[in-house]
C-alpha cells in the first residue's frame, strides 16, 4: 500500500487520510448551530427531595432554581426558544398537598423572574389552560402580567393568521429569548380543542373543509406561531414524552438523562447540545444536518445543507 514516508517513520495512507476525516468532523462539531428550541420535561423535583429526606416542595422550589439557571445557559449557547413542561393536565391526580405546593413556588418564581425577564428582553409565553378556576387566582393574574409585559404574545393574532397563506412564526430579534411554560397542558387535550375550534367554524360557515390542512390546523394549537422543538430533553432517567407537545415534536431529537432535574447544571446541558450537534436530522429525506432547524425550508430538497 501507499505509505507516507518520514525520517525512520512509515505512515499508513489510510491512516493519515482517517486523522484529516476526524479533525474536519471535530472542527464541524465545534462550529454547529444549537437548536432554535429546546423543549424540556424537567422530571425528577420529587425524587431528588426523597433522597436527601427533604418535603417535596423542596425538590420542587430547587427544580425551579435550577430552571432559572438553565434559562441563561441555553441563551449562552445560543439557543432562542425555551420551553418548559411545569404542570401537565394529568399531574391534577396528585395529591392536593403537592399540587398547592407546586403552585406556590410556580408564583414565588415568576414574580421573582418578573425584573429579569423584562430587564433582559426575555419573552415569556404560557401555553396550556390559564382559565381552569382550580389554578389560584393570584397565580393567573401574575403570570398573565408577565406575558403580557415580556412582549410574550407579540405578533400572535389567530384572525390575521387564518386568512395569510404564509406560517407566520414568533421571531426573537437580536438577544432575546423567547420562554415557553405549558401549565395546566396536554398534547392530546390542545389537539382536541384546536379540531373543536376548526368545527365550530365549519359548522358557521366560517370555514370550508376543503381549506384544513396541516398548515392550517396548527394555527389552532396554543402553540400556535412557535416553531416546532428542534431537542426534546427529559430529565430523570424515564424514557417517554408524557404527552408533551405531541403534534409539536414530530421530527424532533430527543434526549433522555438519567439525572435528577434538580442535578441538571450547566454541563448537563452542554452534553445533551453536543449530543445533538452529532444527530444528522433528515425529516423523511436523505441526510440533513442537525443544523437545519425548520423542515419546511427545505422546499423539497432533501441533499446535505445548513440554515445558517
Amino acid at each position: 500500500s501507499t505509505n507516507l514516508s518520514f525520517p525512520n517513520i512509515q505512515i499508513p495512507l489510510s491512516f493519515t487520510l482517517l486523522l484529516l476525516v476526524l479533525l474536519h468532523c471535530s472542527t464541524a462539531f465545534n462550529n454547529v448551530t444549537p437548536p432554535k428550541h429546546v423543549a424540556l420535561i424537567c422530571d425528577g423535583n420529587s425524587r431528588w427531595a426523597e433522597q436527601r429526606n427533604l418535603h417535596p416542595s423542596m425538590g420542587h422550589a430547587k427544580g425551579a432554581e435550577v430552571l432559572t439557571s438553565s434559562i441563561r445557559h441555553f441563551r449562552d449557547r445560543g439557543v432562542e426558544i425555551c420551553t418548559f413542561y411545569g404542570f401537565s393536565t394529568e399531574n391534577w391526580s396528585r395529591g392536593g398537598t403537592e399540587i398547592n405546593d407546586i403552585w406556590t413556588v410556580m408564583e414565588l418564581t415568576a414574580r421573582s423572574f418578573y425584573d429579569t425577564a423584562i430587564a433582559e428582553n426575555v419573552r415569556v409565553r404560557i401555553l396550556g389552560d390559564l382559565d381552569d378556576d382550580r389554578i389560584p387566582t393570584s397565580l393567573r393574574d401574575v403570570l398573565a402580567r408577565l406575558e403580557m409585559d415580556s412582549g410574550g404574545r407579540n405578533g400572535h393574532d389567530l384572525q390575521s393568521e387564518l386568512h395569510s397563506e404564509s406560517t407566520s412564526t414568533l421571531e426573537t430579534p437580536g438577544d432575546d429569548l423567547m420562554v415557553c411554560i405549558a401549565i395546566n397542558y396536554g398534547g392530546r387535550s390542545d389537539i382536541v380543542n384546536a379540531g373543536r375550534r376548526i368545527a365550530d367554524l365549519v359548522k358557521n360557515g366560517d370555514l370550508s373543509p376543503e381549506d384544513i390542512d396541516e398548515r392550517m390546523f396548527e394555527k389552532f394549537l396554543c402553540t400556535s406561531g412557535i416553531p416546532d422543538p428542534d431537542l426534546i430533553i427529559r430529565t430523570g432517567g424515564e424514557q417517554r414524552l408524557s404527552n408533551f407537545l405531541l403534534w409539536d415534536l414530530a421530527y424532533s431529537e430527543v434526549y433522555f438523562s438519567d439525572k435528577l432535574w434538580p442535578e441538571f447544571d450547566t454541563s448537563s446541558i452542554d452534553d445533551a447540545l453536543d449530543w445533538y450537534s452529532g444527530r444528522c436530522r433528515r425529516f423523511g429525506g436523505r441526510k440533513v444536518p442537525a443544523t437545519l432547524t425548520d423542515p419546511s425550508k427545505m422546499n423539497g430538497d432533501t441533499t446535505l445543507q445548513h440554515n445558517r
